[in-house]
């Protein structure tokens, strides 16, 4: 169940007679988001020990010191009936805290590939689990 949170914003122009990549910001309750990876490793940035980790982001995100406003929103892409996020270590963070509705933003699923590439790596995880 999705409400409507902002209109849709050209992130890309087209070039060399590519299309436009519309983005659209809506609330959406964590709970419905799937994860498009089979594994959520536990720091942000292995090349950077300021990125923090998933543990560090929960524990200030229960403590009140953090919101999903405060980092960048997570990106999803509808398919097969499902909304499936590329983020999945915030969207990991987000579940275990069970915020319910956040804003995301919605893209189409062919307009960024890392949806794709994210989604394959799971394919082995999602026939263990139900498909999400």
């Amino acid at each position: 169940d999705t409400l409507a949170w902002g209109g849709g914003r050209v992130v890309s122009a087209g070039s060399c007679g590519r299309a436009a990549i519309i983005m659209t910001t809506v609330l959406m309750d964590v709970a419905e988001i799937r994860f498009t990876q089979e594994h959520v490793y536990d720091s942000f940035n292995a090349n950077s020990a300021r990125a923090g980790g998933t543990v560090e982001l929960i524990e200030a995100i229960l403590a009140g010191e953090k919101r999903p406003a405060d980092l960048p929103l997570i990106r999803v892409a509808p398919k097969r009936g499902a909304y499936w996020c590329v983020d999945n270590r915030r969207l990991f963070v987000y579940k275990h805290c069970q915020l319910g509705k956040i804003p995301v933003e919605v893209y189409d699923w062919k307009d960024m590939r890392e949806f794709e590439l994210k989604w394959r790596n799971g394919l082995a995880t999602r026939g263990q689990t139900n498909e999400g």
